[in-house]
Parts: structure tokens; C-alpha cells; sequence
């Protein structure tokens, strides 16, 4: 695959603002779950909920990946993304917010490890290295301006 300075710099503004907004509701979260009538408990439950979800669909997202190539499924993640952020408006009550946390796992194990895989096929090595510190200093930059942003928002 030959890539160009606009693949990558494409790839890496979608997945700096994947990570900016995935990560503007960390600081707003809990108060949002708790005001539903979530327990410290619950809250606890859901952040784990997205970690189990990326544990179980990991290897999954991955094997589908490299069946159908990259960008379908990193498409995918980032639409799970927008689904999991859409369904946190419906919730009523603390259970609402479980199929918003699991989507939000299948989502980050479609984008981000997805998008890394995507950056590392570049053709030459010097060139790799290259995509993959962008990539990687994209993510980061995502999810620092995110929660800030979301504190912002919400303030």
C-alpha cells in the first residue's frame, strides 16, 4: 500500500478527534450517572463495563480487520462512537447507560488499536516510524483536549 502525507494526516485528525470526544465525557460522567441515580458502586460498574466490552471484542475486531482490510472496520468503531454518545441522551435511569458503555468498548477496540495497525502498514520504515509517532501524538493530543473541553461544556 502506498501511502501519502494526506492518508496519514487524514487518519490522524479523525482519530485525534475520535479521542477528543470519546474522552469529553470523562469529566462529567459520574455526575451524569449519578444524577440518573447511580450508586458509586454502578458508576464503577459502567467505567468497567467498556473495558470488559474491549476485552471481549478485541481479538474479534482485529481477526475482522485483517479479513477486510482496515477501513471498514475503523469506520465502524467510529460510528459505534457517535452511537454510544447518542444513546447517553435516551437513559432514564442508570441501566439505560450499559448498552451506551458496551458499545463504547466495541467502539474503542474498532478504532484506535485498528487505526495503529492502519498507520504501521506504511511501505518503508523510515516512513513507519514516522506515522505511527504522528498517530500515537494524535491519540494523545485527543485525549488531552477532550476532558477539558467536556469540563468546559459542561461548566
Amino acid at each position: 500500500m502506498v501511502w501519502t502525507l494526506r492518508d496519514i494526516t487524514a487518519l490522524c485528525i479523525v482519530i485525534f478527534c475520535a479521542d477528543a470526544c470519546n474522552s469529553m465525557v470523562l469529566p462529567t460522567f459520574p455526575l451524569y450517572a449519578r444524577d440518573l441515580g447511580a450508586s458509586l458502586t454502578f458508576i464503577g460498574i459502567l467505567a468497567s463495563f467498556t473495558g470488559l466490552s474491549t476485552a471481549i471484542f478485541s481479538v474479534p475486531s482485529g481477526l475482522w480487520s485483517d479479513r477486510v482490510g482496515r477501513r471498514i472496520p475503523l469506520t465502524f468503531g467510529l460510528l459505534c462512537y457517535s452511537a454510544s454518545s447518542f444513546l447517553y441522551t435516551f437513559a432514564t435511569n442508570p441501566y439505560h447507560l450499559l448498552p451506551a458503555r458496551l458499545l463504547a468498548g466495541l467502539a474503542q477496540c474498532s478504532s484506535f488499536p485498528i487505526g495503529f495497525a492502519y498507520a504501521s502498514e506504511v511501505e518503508s520504515l523510515s516512513s513507519r516510524k514516522w506515522a505511527i509517532g504522528l498517530y500515537m501524538t494524535s491519540m494523545g493530543a485527543g485525549f488531552t483536549v477532550g476532558p477539558v473541553l467536556g469540563g468546559w461544556i459542561a461548566q
